[in-house]
């Protein structure tokens, strides 16, 4: 999922046990690739802790440990994937001696090679795919300038990042 290595094999238990901070991040680690895979192939509301913590080798409790539910493992997920990204952003686009155009390309440069490096994210199978969300997302912010609600517009950014993210992890139907 992120191009780290991932961490299946079984942690030494007893006197030859890495330390608990070093368990959980591998604990974490596992849980976050299966969770990525129940996810891309079940979607969101098929996707459970009993499955994850499985395709984990886990047990529910383990899972519970770290989350508390799948919607928290979701968003931490999110989170997790999307670190690499933003800090490329960042670093790219840093530079007061350049003008705004020129910190845009480069933050813009810097994900999508990013991406490519990572082999990639999931695509759209279809431009109507696109068009759902463009369409959702911008009912959202109109309702949004209409009613007030959400109180803030930033307040739609988990929704909408959901939407998305739901859309992607759908399999393809031809």
């Amino acid at each position: 999922m992120t191009g780290r290595p991932s961490a299946q094999l079984p942690i030494p238990r007893g006197g030859h046990a890495p330390p608990l901070e070093v368990r959980l991040e591998v604990q974490k680690q596992r849980l976050f690739d299966a969770a990525a895979e129940v996810f891309s192939r079940a979607g969101y509301a098929e996707a459970s802790a009993e499955a994850i913590s499985r395709r984990a080798g886990m047990s529910k409790a383990t899972f519970y440990e770290h989350f508390s539910d799948q919607e928290e493992c979701l968003l931490a997920l999110f989170e997790y994937a999307s670190a690499p990204l933003l800090e490329a952003l960042m670093q790219a686009s840093r530079g007061a001696d350049r003008d705004y155009h020129e910190r845009h390309r480069a933050g813009l440069r810097a994900i999508l090679e990013t991406l490519e490096a990572r082999g990639g994210g999931p695509a759209y199978a279809s431009p109507d795919e696109a068009f759902a969300i463009v369409g959702a997302t911008f009912e959202l912010v109109s309702r949004q300038l209409r009613t007030g609600h959400p109180a803030q517009m930033l307040d739609l950014l988990p929704l909408i990042e959901r939407l998305i993210l739901g859309l992607l992890s759908q399999p393809h139907s031809s």
